[in-house]
């Protein structure tokens, strides 16, 4: 499967290709990187999205169930701190590996990219998402 996955660029409107499924990590990285002085919001977009399919991509691998079980589970987390949870529940707790705060270097600046990624996808309306909005 090539499934791009594209968007459309504030300059002059033309459209980029984002990642393909058979990227190599590399090129998803280099592309995100890419952007950071292009496009600041789009490369925090793209490294929080490429971090959560890792992750994902980690727990079915390192789950101890089907990965039809685990993927249908998947599909009901949406959050860091779910897929902490779900790591500690599923990972951690089975496998006696650490937790994913434990292996990630820098936990807090992760937090920091999916309250920012949250905020340009979604907004912000301080009483429906009071963690992800900060006042200016």
């Amino acid at each position: 499967m090539n499934t791009k996955i594209t968007f459309l660029s504030n300059s002059k409107n033309k459209v980029n290709k984002m990642f393909l499924v058979k990227d190599k990590s590399e090129n998803r990285e280099k592309r995100i990187l890419d952007f950071v002085n292009k496009d600041p919001p789009i490369s925090v977009i793209l490294a929080v999205a490429l971090f959560e399919w890792t992750i994902r991509r980690a727990i079915i691998s390192l789950n101890n169930k089907l990965n039809k079980i685990t993927r249908s589970e998947l599909k009901e987390i949406y959050s860091l701190k779910k897929y902490k949870d779900y790591w500690a529940n599923n990972i951690s707790e089975r496998k006696s590996a650490k937790r994913l705060p434990e292996i990630i270097a820098d936990w807090g600046k992760v937090i920091e990219a999916f309250n920012l990624r949250n905020r340009l996808v979604h907004g912000c309306r301080l009483e429906a998402m009071p963690v992800y909005c900060i006042r200016i």
